[in-house]
C-alpha cells in the first residue's frame, strides 16, 4: 500500500529545523538577567560613592569655615583690626596698622593656603579696609551674603559668579570682635575651588571611566570633571536629564547620556544646603562589559544555528519545487493574457488538489477577460467623444483621475499653463501648476470634492513653464458613476491675471489720490496748530528783549529765542514733503578712538555673552590710538546692534570677534565676526531692509528686524559704509568703514604731546574698573540732543554711571544684563514703543524690581495716570525741569550721591 504524504508532515520537518530558535531565545533571557543583575550593583556601587562624596564636600566646608572662624577668632587679628579701625584715617598710625593686618592675613591666603584672597570689611557698608589683593580694597560687599551672614557668625557662601574671579567662587566669613563682644568688623576669603575639585575627583574604587562633578543651580560646573578635553566646556554649562532632574530637587541614579554625549550609568543627589547637584558616573561600555561578551558568544551559537536551519529548508525546498515550478509558469501565462495548458493532475496529494483548482481559475478568468474587451471598447468610443467636445472649449479643461493625476489636459490649459498634453498627462498639480505654498489648501478643496461636495469656485495663484505666477479663476465639478460614486473631478480654468491687474492699479490709484489729500489736509493743520502757540511764544520773548533785564534774563531770553527760531525751523522742515522723504539726521561729528569706544561697547556686552555661552572676544589691540570720523553716540549704538546680533544668533558655545584694521584708502574697518549658522546668499540682499527678519523669527529669536536699517542709515549719513560677508555653516561677518581722522593732542608749552599708549590703557582700566562699581541709571532715548542733555545733568552727579541705549530691544538686553538701580525711558523708540519697553521690564523676574521713570514731551493726564498705573514710579514731562530731575533721581536711588557712589550723609 502506498503511503499518501502531504505537505502537512513536509512542513512540519521543516519547523523542526527552528527549534534552535529556542536556543536564541534563552540565550537572550540570560544575557538580559546578567545584564540586570550588574546594573543593580553599579547603581548601588554609585549610589554608596555618591553618599561618601557628600560627605567629604561637607567636611571640606566645614573645615573651611572653622579655618575662617580661627582667624577671626585670633587675638592678633582682632588687635589688627581694632587698631586700623579706631586710628585716624590716613595718619601713620592707620598706615602701619594696616600693613600689620595685611601682613597678617597673606600667612592665610595664597597657593597652598586655606584661601586664595583674605579680606577685612568694616561692620557698617561692608568696605573693604584691608586685603591681601589691593584690587580689593574700597570696594563695598554689604549687598553680598556671605557678609551678612558672616556678621552672625562663621558661614560659607554657596557658589557665585564673582568679578574678581571672572568666574564661579565661594566665599568664607566670620565675624570679628573686640574683647568685650563689639563687632569689629568681618573676614572674609575666597576658598580655592582646586581644593573642592580634588576632594570630588579622588577615585573610590570605581573603574576606569569613573568620574564625579558638581553642577550649580545655573547649570554651570562648579568642579572640573576628570575626564572633560576641553576646559571651555566649563563656561558652557551641563544640560542633561540627570542633571535636570537633580537640579529640580530629585535623587537617584538611571541609564543616561552624560556632557560628552556618552552613555553612562549615573547616580546623582541633590545638595539643598549647598544649591548643588552632586554627580557620580561610569560608562556604560565598561559596566556591562561582561555581558557584552556573553552576548556575543550568544550571537556566534545563533548564527550556527541559522546555518543548521537553512540546511534543512534548503532539502525542503528541492521537494516542492518541481509542482510549484510548473504553477508558477502557468500564472505567468495568465497574467500576460494568454492561454496555458491544463496542469497535470495525476498527483494525489495536496499539490494535485491545487492543479485542479488553478485550472478551473483558469477557464472562469478567460470568461471575464472576454466580457471585459467589450466593456473597454464601448468606454473608448464614450472617451472619444468626449475629448473631442473638450479640446473645442475655449476654456481650459483638465480632467483630474481619484487619485488626483491628469486625466485630460485641452489646448487651451496648453496655451494658459504652457505645458504640452504629454507633459502634463499623469502628473499630480503639486510643482506642475500649484505652488508649494498653496499645497495644503488644495488638499483640502480636493478632499472636499471627493467626499460629494457639489462644486467649488475660486481664485488662486498659479505656476506656469517658465515659472511665472498668474492668477486663474477655478471652477471645479466632480464627475459620478451612476451609483454616486465620484470617478473624477472636471476643472475649468480662466487666466484673468491681466483683469486682475488692471482692477489693482485701478484701486491702487484711487487710494494713493485718497492718501494725497489726506496728507495735504493733515500737513495743513499741523502748520496751524503748531505755529500759532509758537507764534506767541516768540512774540512775547521778543517783547521781553527790548525791556531793561538783568544779565541773567537776558541770557534766558536769548535762549527762548535761540530754542524759538530752532523749533521753527524743525516745524518748516516737517512741512517739507520733500525733505520727510529724504530723511534728515542731526549728526556732531567728531574725531572717535576706536580703542576706547570698542572696549566700552565690550564692556557693556559681556555679561549678555556670558549669559548666552558665548565668548566675546575684542581683538582691537593693533589699532593703537587711531580715530575715525563720527558721531560718538550714533556709532556706539551701530556697534552694540551688531554686537548684540552677533550674541543672539550664535548657538551656546560660539564666538563673536570685534576688530579693527585698515579698509579702503582713508579709511579704517571695524569688524564683528561671529561663529553663528550664517546667512544664504539669496538672502543678503535682504538683510538692511527694515521689518526683514530673515525666518528670525521662525527660531524665537526676538526682534523687530529694523536694527540693521537704522545701522545702515546712521553710516551712510556719517560718510561710510556698512556691509557683511557670510558662510552658511560657518558664521557671517559685519563690517563698517569710516573716514579715518586725526586724534585730538594735548598742548604743553607750545608743543603738542600725546599720553603713551600703556598710561592711556592703564587709566582706562582704571576709570573701567572705578565705573563698574558706581551706581548705574541707564537712559533708554533714540534723540541724540536729550542724551546729551541727561548727560550733562548727571555729571552733577559723578557717584553715578550712566549707561545709555537708543533702541528699545537694546535697552531691554543692557537692563537684564547689568541691573542698573534706576531705569529713564522715552516713549518713542524706532523698534518699540516705550509701552511694551515697561511691560517686558515689570515682566521679567530680573528687573521687575528697578524704577522706571517715563521722560516724554507727551503731557496728557489720561495718558500719564495709565503709564503710572502700568507700574511706572514717575513721569516727568520734556522740557526737563533739570531741579525735578535731579530730585527725583537722588529720592529713587537712596539719596544724592557724592563721586564715590556712596549716600552722603
Amino acid at each position: 500500500m502506498k503511503i499518501r504524504l502531504g505537505l502537512t508532515p513536509k512542513l512540519a520537518l521543516t519547523f523542526a529545523a527552528f527549534a534552535a530558535v529556542l536556543l536564541a531565545a534563552m540565550g537572550a533571557l540570560g544575557y538580559r538577567d546578567a545584564r540586570t543583575a550588574l546594573f543593580d550593583a553599579t547603581m548601588v556601587e554609585l549610589s554608596a560613592t555618591a553618599i561618601e562624596k557628600q560627605s567629604a564636600i561637607e567636611a571640606w566646608i566645614a573645615g573651611s569655615r572653622a579655618d575662617i572662624a580661627a582667624l577671626a577668632a585670633s587675638p592678633t587679628a582682632s588687635d589688627h583690626l581694632a587698631a586700623l579701625i579706631t586710628a585716624p584715617q590716613g595718619s601713620s598710625a592707620s598706615r602701619a596698622a594696616h600693613a600689620r593686618l595685611v601682613g597678617e592675613l597673606r600667612t592665610h591666603a595664597g597657593p597652598g593656603r586655606a584661601f586664595l584672597v583674605v579680606f577685612a570689611m568694616e561692620p557698617d557698608e561692608g568696605k573693604v579696609i584691608a586685603a591681601t589683593d589691593a584690587l580689593e580694597e574700597g570696594k563695598f560687599r554689604a549687598d553680598l551674603p556671605y557678609f551678612t551672614l558672616g556678621k552672625k557668625g562663621p558661614c560659607v557662601q554657596n557658589p557665585y559668579y564673582s568679578f574678581h574671579v571672572r568666574g564661579l567662587a565661594m566665599t568664607a566669613a566670620a565675624p570679628v570682635r573686640s574683647q568685650t563682644g563689639r563687632l569689629l568688623g568681618v573676614l572674609a576669603g575666597h576658598l580655592d575651588l582646586e581644593e573642592m575639585n580634588a576632594v570630588i575627583l579622588r577615585r573610590s574604587g570605581l573603574r576606569h571611566s569613573d568620574d564625579a562633578y558638581l553642577v550649580n543651580s545655573s547649570n554651570l560646573f562648579v568642579t572640573q570633571p576628570r575626564l572633560i578635553a576641553d576646559p571651555a566646556v566649563l563656561r558652557l554649562g551641563v544640560h542633561t536629564e540627570h542633571v535636570r532632574r537633580c537640579l529640580a530637587g530629585g535623587s537617584g541614579s538611571m541609564l543616561a547620556t552624560d556632557y560628552r554625549g556618552v552613555p553612562v550609568v549615573t547616580a546623582y543627589r541633590w545638595l539643598p544646603d549647598r544649591q548643588m547637584c552632586l554627580v557620580v558616573k561610569v560608562d556604560q561600555a565598561e559596566a556591562f562589559a561582561r555581558p557584552a561578551a556573553l552576548g556575543r558568544a550568544l550571537l556566534l551559537l545563533g548564527a550556527l544555528t541559522l546555518m543548521v536551519a537553512s540546511a534543512l529548508g534548503l532539502g525542503l525546498a528541492r521537494v516542492l519545487t518541481g509542482p510549484l515550478r510548473s504553477l508558477r509558469a502557468g500564472a505567468i501565462r495568465i497574467g500576460g493574457g494568454e492561454r496555458h495548458e491544463h496542469l497535470p493532475e495525476m498527483r494525489g496529494d495536496e499539490l494535485g488538489d491545487l492543479a485542479r483548482e488553478f485550472n478551473a481559475m483558469d477557464a472562469a478568468l478567460q470568461a471575464r477577460a472576454a466580457e471585459a474587451r467589450r466593456a473597454e471598447e464601448a468606454l473608448r468610443e464614450s472617451e472619444a467623444r468626449l475629448r473631442l467636445q473638450i479640446e473645442r472649449m475655449p476654456v481650459g479643461c483638465i480632467v483630474w483621475s481619484p487619485d488626483f493625476r491628469v486625466v485630460s489636459w485641452n489646448p487651451a490649459a496648453e496655451r494658459i499653463f504652457g505645458f504640452a498634453q504629454e507633459e502634463a498627462l499623469g502628473k499630480r498639480p503639486y510643482g506642475l501648476i500649484v505652488p508649494a505654498e498653496a499645497q495644503p489648501h488644495v488638499d483640502v478643496v480636493w478632499r472636499a470634492l471627493l467626499e460629494g461636495d457639489t462644486g467649488a469656485d475660486s481664485v488662486n495663484e498659479n505656476l506656469t513653464r517658465d515659472d511665472r505666477r498668474i492668477l486663474c479663476s477655478w471652477s471645479n465639478v466632480p464627475l459620478r458613476s451612476s451609483d454616486g460614486a465620484v470617478l473624477g473631478v472636471l476643472s475649468m480654468v480662466e487666466d484673468i491675471t491681466e483683469r486682475k491687474a488692471a482692477e489693482e492699479a485701478r484701486l491702487a490709484r484711487e487710494s494713493a489720490e485718497r492718501a494725497n489729500q489726506a496728507k495735504s489736509e493733515f500737513l495743513s493743520r499741523m502748520s496751524h496748530e503748531l505755529r500759532t502757540p509758537l507764534n506767541a511764544i516768540l512774540g512775547f520773548a521778543q517783547l521781553l528783549e527790548m525791556d531793561t533785564l538783568s544779565p541773567g534774563q537776558r541770557e534766558a531770553t536769548a535762549h527762548i529765542l535761540r530754542a524759538g527760531r530752532h523749533l521753527l525751523d524743525l516745524i518748516n522742515e516737517v512741512l517739507d514733503i520733500a525733505r520727510i522723504e529724504a530723511g534728515r539726521l542731526s549728526l556732531s561729528p567728531e574725531p572717535v578712538p576706536l580703542a576706547r569706544l570698542v572696549g566700552e561697547c565690550v564692556g557693556l556686552m559681556e555679561p549678555a555673552a556670558f549669559e548666552a555661552g558665548i565668548v566675546l572676544h575684542d581683538d582691537t589691540a593693533q589699532v593703537g590710538d587711531q580715530h575715525v570720523l563720527a558721531d560718538l553716540q550714533r556709532l556706539k549704538q551701530v556697534l552694540l546692534n551688531l554686537l548684540s546680533n552677533a550674541i543672539k544668533f550664535t548657538p551656546r558655545g560660539g564666538r563673536a570677534v570685534i576688530a579693527c584694521g585698515q579698509g579702503e584708502p582713508g579709511r579704517l574697518r571695524i569688524t564683528v565676526a561671529d561663529t553663528g549658522p550664517g546667512i544664504p546668499a539669496e538672502r543678503l540682499p535682504h538683510l538692511f531692509t527694515p521689518f526683514e527678519r530673515l525666518g528670525a523669527e521662525a527660531a524665537g529669536i526676538e526682534g523687530t528686524g529694523l536694527g540693521l536699517a537704522l545701522s545702515k542709515r546712521l553710516i551712510e549719513a556719517m560718510a561710510g559704509a556698512i556691509g557683511v560677508e557670510s558662510t552658511p555653516g560657518r558664521g557671517s561677518e559685519f563690517w563698517v568703514e569710516l573716514p579715518s581722522a586725526a586724534g585730538p593732542a594735548e598742548e604743553v608749552g607750545g608743543v603738542r604731546e600725546r599720553q603713551p599708549r600703556s598710561q592711556a590703557a592703564g587709566a582706562q582700566s582704571a576709570g573701567a574698573r572705578a565705573g563698574a562699581e558706581r551706581p548705574a541709571v541707564l537712559y533708554i532715548e533714540d534723540n541724540l540732543s536729550n542724551v546729551r542733555l541727561v548727560e550733562r545733568i548727571m555729571n552733577r552727579r559723578p557717584g553715578v554711571r550712566l549707561i545709555t541705549a537708543m533702541q528699545g530691544r537694546l535697552g531691554l538686553d543692557l537692563a537684564r544684563e547689568h541691573r542698573p538701580r534706576l531705569i529713564m525711558l522715552d516713549l518713542h523708540l524706532p523698534d518699540i514703543e516705550g509701552d511694551e519697553v515697561l511691560a517686558r521690564l515689570l515682566e521679567d523676574p530680573r528687573t521687575r524690581g528697578i524704577p522706571v521713570v517715563i521722560l516724554s514731551a507727551t503731557a496728557h493726564s489720561s495718558h500719564i495716570k495709565r503709564l503710572l498705573a502700568a507700574g511706572a514710579r514717575r513721569y516727568l514731562t520734556k522740557p526737563l525741569d533739570v531741579a525735578q530731575f535731579l530730585e527725583v533721581i537722588d529720592e529713587l536711588m537712596g539719596s544724592n550721591l557724592t563721586g564715590n557712589g556712596r549716600p552722603e550723609t
